[in-house]
């Protein structure tokens, strides 16, 4: 049998869209835009053969996806020429979050003949959220074309969480009174979770941007969690006869988070702060992984391998400017912080007169 689950959530939240052409946009209040992406897959499959005689051979699949995308905006002058003010309080939150679970279960006997039972649990999740608390349009910079103007002389918050899990679990059991059993239990989870958020942005063009108040005036915290786990479990039983079993789990991670308080595009800019700025970015990713092969038979054969891979990658920019010629002037306290953690745990257990256990594990967190 087959059990597969896909899912898919999206969310977009925009508080003040421009569109095309130019736009004159003043925001002098608070103005929240808040996007929520949840979603989640669950997929069991059972698989039951017997006999007195014979074969009896079974093999399952359980098969789940998700996918979540969250996009918040508090105000967007799109193409054009813009020129975009605001002197109140943006607060934009983008938070997207799934759930993936693949249950597979095969059980194969027969009193006398060939036991063998097979199957592949995966689960597969990837979340995104992006967060933009003011957002200008694109033009082109190489003819020198004038971009927007900026002036922000509030609060801009602007905060992106993703968080993404994955679980997986594989369960087989043969049993043969005599002759042959053979079990193998395969189990896959992948899990992706990316988060961007920027306070104020701009695309190519000559773009003036200045920021000025008498506190935090932009404050941009990006949060990426990525979550897998890998259970593979094989079991194996004949009094007289031979036993092959295999167990094999795998579980990868990738979290990705991103920050910019203030970042422009292609073109000569000019970017003035004179106020305090945030940019925050952590990313965290764990993986598990466990494989497990026991049997019993006069003479058996086995493997247990298990697989985790984790990869957390953390970046934060205070002001970044794009390429060309351009001049960023800075008055006030820039507070920067980039932190990436990974977690990564595999056990492997084979119970057998011959065979192997591996376990393969990697790591890696970047700022």
């Amino acid at each position: 049998p087959m059990a597969s689950g896909e899912t898919a959530a999206q969310a977009v939240s925009l508080g003040i869209d421009g569109g095309s052409g130019t736009d004159m946009i003043d925001n002098f209040d608070s103005l929240a835009a808040y996007a929520h992406a949840g979603a989640t897959a669950d997929s069991f499959s059972l698989d039951i053969q017997a006999g007195d005689a014979g074969i009896a051979f079974g093999i399952g699949l359980a098969d789940g996806s998700t996918v979540a995308s969250a996009l918040a905006n508090g105000i967007t002058g799109g193409s054009g020429i813009d020129y975009l003010t605001n002197s109140g309080h943006l607060d934009t939150q983008a938070h997207a979050n799934v759930t993936t679970t693949s249950i597979t279960i095969g059980l194969s006997g027969v009193a006398e003949g060939l036991a063998a039972a097979g199957g592949l649990a995966l689960a597969d999740s990837n979340a995104r959220a992006d967060s933009v608390g003011i957002e200008g349009g694109t033009h082109d910079a190489a003819q020198g074309v004038t971009g927007d103007t900026i002036d922000n002389t509030g609060v801009v918050e602007s905060r992106a969480e993703a968080t993404g899990t994955s679980n997986s679990v594989r369960v087989t059991a043969t049993y043969a009174g005599t002759c042959v059993v053979v079990g193998v239990s395969l189990a896959d989870a992948d899990t992706k979770a990316g988060a961007l958020a920027e306070g104020i942005r701009t695309g190519a063009g000559e773009v003036t941007i200045t920021s000025e108040g008498d506190e935090r005036a932009v404050d941009a915290t990006a949060i990426a969690t990525a979550n897998s786990n890998s259970v593979a479990v094989t079991v194996t039983g004949t009094p007289e006869g031979m036993s092959l079993a295999a167990s094999a789990a795998r579980a990868t991670t990738e979290a990705i988070a991103t920050t910019d308080g203030v970042t422009t595009g292609a073109g000569n800019d000019t970017v003035t702060n004179r106020a305090g700025l945030v940019s925050d970015a952590t990313a965290n990713a764990n993986a598990t992984s466990v494989s497990v092969t026991a049997q019993i038979a006069p003479f058996s054969l086995g493997a247990a391998l298990a697989e985790a891979g984790a990869l957390a990658d953390a970046s934060a920019v205070g002001i970044g400017g794009g390429e060309g010629m351009d001049g960023i002037y800075n008055y006030d306290l820039i507070d920067v912080d980039a932190a990436a953690t990974t977690d990564v745990d595999t056990v492997t257990l084979n119970f057998s007169l011959a065979g192997a256990a591996l376990a393969d594990v990697s790591s890696r967190a970047f700022t």
